[in-house]
């Protein structure tokens, strides 16, 4: 593990790495709970809802710190650092801390739109069948219009 200069922990860039991987897993976790194909779950469980205030709690405990260090950067209180390099970075992560749960959200209102897209589809094609089944064809023979059934909708052919 690289350290910076005069022996002061890791880099930025580490703790980034640290924090997409801390950040990733929830993710996929998240992705792995919206499949389709698992069963019911019940919107009453409480080891999900712990889950979801456990990683809550970290990650604001975690923009809660990066926001004081990414202060302190700001007001010079912090020496032996790049100012600007380490502002622009912490700035970057803190932006990614707050912006993920919109991403998750807004992921997750395009699932149900789609779905309902979907159901919208498969309902105007049944009305349009139903529609066809009772419609009439109408002839004309001897210059007379005659309706008689469309039987060849009727029995697909």
């Amino acid at each position: 593990m690289a350290e910076r200069p005069g022996g002061r922990g890791p880099t930025l860039y580490e703790v980034a790495g640290w924090l997409q991987g801390a950040v990733g897993v929830p993710f996929r976790a998240a992705g792995w709970l919206s499949r389709r194909d698992k069963p019911e779950i019940d919107r009453n469980d409480w080891r999900l809802a712990r889950l979801g205030i456990a990683l809550g709690a970290i990650l604001g405990l975690l923009a809660l710190t990066l926001l004081t260090r990414t202060l302190l950067i700001a007001f010079g209180l912090i020496d032996g650092v790049d100012r600007w390099s380490e502002l622009r970075n912490s700035l970057l992560v803190i932006g990614v801390i707050v912006g993920a749960p919109f991403v998750v959200w807004r992921t997750m209102i395009a699932d149900r739109q789609t779905a309902i897209n979907q159901q919208t589809h498969y309902t105007d094609l049944y009305t349009k069948a139903v529609e066809m089944l009772g419609a009439d064809k109408v002839e004309k023979r001897d210059g007379k219009e005659r309706s008689v059934p469309n039987i060849e909708v009727r029995l697909g052919a």
